[in-house]
């Protein structure tokens, strides 16, 4: 069976990406915690979260609130000789999140990439 071939204007985001779930980490998790998960799950990123509560103060669910990359690792903390163990994620990591819907081709997510 041959594959049709498809350019990058034809091509969704979501034939290509992580497929889910997503691995993600609390914003008060410290970083050396996250970068022994992302070296356990062959991760080069972590999506972090915040919990969300109702009026109530009870704890809802989480909420999407930035990333963290091997290369935010790389530059916020190992090339600032910062201590891993207390670096929380929410300092380091990128946000806000710039996000694209899954039925995006791949043309479209490289132009919002190059453009953020």
């Amino acid at each position: 069976m041959s594959i049709p071939h498809l350019d990058d204007k034809t091509l969704s985001v979501e034939m290509i990406m992580t497929p889910l779930p997503l691995d993600t980490a609390l914003s008060l998790d410290n970083v050396i915690d996250l970068a022994k998960t992302m070296k356990d799950k062959g991760r080069g990123s972590v999506v972090v979260t915040e919990y969300v509560t109702n009026s109530h103060g009870s704890k809802t669910g989480t909420r999407p609130v930035g990333i963290i990359t091997e290369r935010d690792i790389v530059r916020r903390v190992v090339a600032e000789s910062k201590d891993p163990n207390l670096i929380i994620a929410y300092s380091i990591m990128t946000n806000p999140l710039i996000t694209i819907r899954p039925e995006a081709t791949v043309y479209d997510a490289a132009l919002i990439m190059t453009k953020y």
